[in-house]
């Protein structure tokens, strides 16, 4: 019996200690086929959002297909055509010519591809058009220039000259180096646009009949880019006077109404091209460098008003371009228009309110075949220019690597081994309940604290206001949300680098987790906001509450030169209104503070109701 016991007490030991090393086994598997396949299942999620970051920013455009698209529309004498198939044709040099070998030139001048045509023959067929005494020429009513000898461009040798005609021709001569031309007379073609300029300071122009005489701003933004030319290359400048005489009528165009700019005084802005042409204007009446010109028009402009009117009346978020046309809220995308406010903005430096990928996307999604967009020469410049301007690449990107790692285990080895014995597997089932326990509780942890900061983030501040209101409902408390957002964060992102940035956030929280009461819930809402849920707090209490909030951000040190400042919207809670209304409140008063100047405190929403209380603190 003593010998039984012994063999079965060390039968047992050796079944127990075969089973400890069968659950050993196949816990170490079990733990490195789980890490393997969690470090493959990472690298796949990777490699998906890397796919889909290529498929939306893999934005380029291929400057020789451009240049070949170009080449074949242009004609041995020079001029371009729209259709390569009818170059040849006697009707394709007309009055429309002049104006696409402009923007042919323009393309090639964009793309620095000038040295793959000849200019003699593009300034040979251009003189051809140029009349070198007009007044004795007798094309124009002697009436109306009776100081002459003058000279000026037509559209055709056949035509008279005209301002917009000979716009064109001097842009194509001055990419070219031709002004120096021993037939060109500048001094005449000067005066030659200068004699259409009326007493109110603006100009009319021949080519426009339907408009007469009259003054209009797409006449004077014309005649004020040919007059720009001229001067530069003679390197002269605008009268005093005839600045100030210009200037006025090319403010006199201005709508307050909406914020855009119209062809006539007093007239309903409804046509985007009239913004930039009031900015081309004035910036080719200012002299000096970059900043002066910018000094000019931003005296003479309402730039951030106008800028509002391009984005309210134009501007089409689901197709991410501008329209040229804003009438009975009909609008149609256009390339050229998009083009045009780009200019405007990119040259005024206003860079950081374009949505650029939205843009680029947009314009990549007009492109035909390779080289054209839109279909013909002035769309294509548009894109090709708003390319220039916003620097995007002429090479693909590089695709993600796909990954390679994979489990070197099978699925069923551990398995396996956890069934060669029952201790092991009750051992292993208690062993994986208290492991998913204790990934349960830090997952449950994560998911309500945001690692950045350590303080909740959306998921938990959402848990403790849902919480907080249905406590507010019952003892009919008083509940006040405050949202709240870095001003120019992405500037200070871009300026200084997201390590600068975190450490921005982190002192915001810091000052703010020392600055509000110990019931009071702070939350990081996502990337520069915040969100703060003031209890028993009435709305006059919780502004001011923001107020002290805002001050301190403002006054406070966060290593950088320039200053960091937030603006707050405060909303208090209704209670018919469901989280999603109460804190759209809270955005939607956030984002007035933002639209009226930043650094403030606003709780007047977009769409406020009429019991609503307005109140703004400003700085």
């Amino acid at each position: 019996m003593a010998s039984l016991n012994k063999h079965s007490i060390g039968g047992n030991i050796f079944l127990l200690l075969l089973a400890a090393i069968f659950m050993l086994m196949g816990v170490y598997f079990q733990w490195l086929y789980t890490n393997e396949s969690n470090a493959a299942l990472a690298e796949e999620i990777a490699y998906q959002k890397a796919q889909e970051e290529y498929h939306d920013s893999n934005i380029y455009y291929e400057p020789e297909a451009s240049i070949r698209w170009l080449l074949l529309r242009q004609h041995p004498a020079g001029y371009f055509v729209p259709n390569p198939d009818l170059l040849f044709e006697p009707t394709q040099l007309n009055d429309n010519t002049l104006r696409a070998t402009r923007y042919a030139i323009s393309i090639l001048y964009e793309l620095g591809a000038l040295d793959s045509i000849n200019p003699k023959t593009i300034i040979e067929y251009v003189m051809e058009n140029y009349l070198a005494d007009i007044q004795s020429a007798g094309e124009v009513d002697g009436a109306v220039y009776h100081n002459g000898p003058y000279a000026g461009f037509g559209t055709l040798s056949s035509r008279p000259a005209a301002v917009r005609p000979t716009m064109d021709a001097l842009l194509i001569l001055n990419l070219l180096g031709g002004l120096d031309d021993p037939r060109l007379d500048l001094d005449r073609v000067n005066k030659f646009i200068l004699a259409h300029m009326n007493d109110d300071g603006g100009f009319w122009d021949e080519h426009y009949a339907q408009s007469g005489r009259n003054s209009s701003l797409r006449c004077t933004s014309f005649a004020l880019r040919a007059l720009s030319i001229i001067q530069g290359h003679q390197k002269k400048g605008f009268s005093t006077s005839d600045r100030e005489r210009i200037t006025s009528f090319v403010v006199s165009t201005h709508d307050p109404a909406s914020g855009g700019y119209a062809d006539f005084p007093g007239r309903e802005a409804t046509d985007s091209y009239f913004v930039f042409r009031a900015f081309i204007s004035i910036w080719s009446l200012a002299s000096g460098d970059l900043a002066e010109r910018r000094e000019y028009v931003e005296n003479h402009m309402e730039v951030d008003h106008t800028i509002d009117y391009l984005f309210g009346q134009h501007y089409l978020k689901d197709e991410g371009a501008f329209s040229r046309y804003y009438r009975d809220l009909q609008s149609v995308s256009s390339l050229k228009a998009t083009n045009l406010i780009i200019w405007f903005m990119t040259s005024m430096g206003r860079m950081e309110v374009l949505p650029e990928k939205a843009i680029l996307q947009y314009m990549m999604s007009k492109q035909n075949r390779p080289g054209e967009f839109g279909g013909d020469m002035y769309t294509t410049y548009s894109a090709l220019s708003t390319f220039s301007r916003l620097a995007v690449s002429t090479e693909p990107m590089s695709q993600p690597k796909k990954p390679t790692r994979h489990a070197s285990i099978p699925a069923y080895f551990p398995l396996m081994l956890f069934s060669l014995s029952l201790l092991t597997l009750i051992t292993s089932y208690f062993t994986k309940k208290h492991e998913m326990e204790a990934r349960n509780h830090i997952l449950a942890r994560q998911a309500s604290i945001d690692g950045l900061t350590g303080i909740l983030n959306r998921n938990g501040f959402e848990e403790g206001l849902e919480k907080q209101i249905g406590q507010a409902i019952r003892h009919d408390k008083p509940l006040a949300l405050i949202m709240m957002d870095v001003d120019n964060f992405k500037d200070i992102n871009d300026r200084h680098g997201h390590i600068v940035g975190d450490k921005i956030l982190k002192e915001i929280t810091r000052l703010m987790t020392e600055n509000i009461r110990v019931y009071d819930i702070f939350a990081r809402w996502g990337g520069e906001e915040f969100m703060i849920l003031v209890t028993e707090a009435g709305q006059d209490k919780a502004v001011q509450f923001a107020e002290k909030l805002r001050k301190i951000i403002e006054s406070g040190f966060f290593g950088i030169e320039s200053k960091v400042t937030c603006s707050f919207g405060v909303a208090m809670y209704r209670k018919s209104e469901t989280i999603d209304e109460f804190v759209h409140r809270a955005d939607e008063a956030m984002y007035n503070a933002k639209h009226s100047g930043r650094n403030q405190v606003s709780t007047v929403p977009t769409s406020a109701k009429k019991d609503d209380r307005v109140v703004e603190f400003k700085p």
